[in-house]
């Protein structure tokens, strides 16, 4: 039991030194280094905390906002589609307005040639029955050998008209 007084003396027993110095030691970490490495701690935590939170709100409104450009490509591309559409529509009216025009400019044009050939015709045919009757008169004068009078040339002149609206 000696042994053990020994060990549990304090002017005589390394082990209660130890431990006193220990208590101290461990008193003085804790007040000047442990205190502060705690407090560097928790701002680096607060700060990567804030850092992790702005990130985030980044990230939302990176995402925001690639949200609302696909959405306004998507709505550009819409109102592209439709003025290509209404372009379509109004090169297909303006064609077909043209083509119509076209149309009526060229029956007008067909229309107003036939009223010209007929008149050319009705024309022609006023000449050659007024040639008609003029040779008729002239081989009739050569066979009777004799001039014929008024009457006998509106007599003549009659016939030979009804005989060529007979022949057409």
């Amino acid at each position: 039991m000696e042994d053990l007084a020994k060990i549990f003396n304090p002017f005589t027993s390394t082990l209660f030194w130890q431990i006193v110095a220990f208590v101290i030691l461990w008193i003085l970490l804790a007040r000047f280094v442990f205190k502060p490495i705690s407090n560097i701690i928790k701002k680096r935590e607060e700060k990567i905390s804030a850092s992790v939170n702005d990130a985030d709100k980044l990230k939302e409104e990176a995402e925001k906002m690639l949200t609302e450009y696909h959405q306004k490509l998507d709505e550009a591309r819409g109102e592209a589609q439709v003025i290509i559409e209404q372009s379509k529509t109004v090169g297909e009216n303006l064609k077909n307005e043209l083509v119509e025009k076209a149309k009526l400019e060229s029956s007008q044009m067909i229309a107003g040639a036939k009223q010209e050939i007929e008149r050319e015709r009705d024309k022609a045919l006023a000449q050659i029955k007024e040639s008609v009757v003029d040779l008729t008169l002239l081989a009739t004068e050569r066979l009777i050998g004799r001039a014929l009078k008024d009457e006998d040339h509106l007599k003549l002149i009659e016939e030979s008209i009804e005989e060529a609206s007979k022949t057409k």
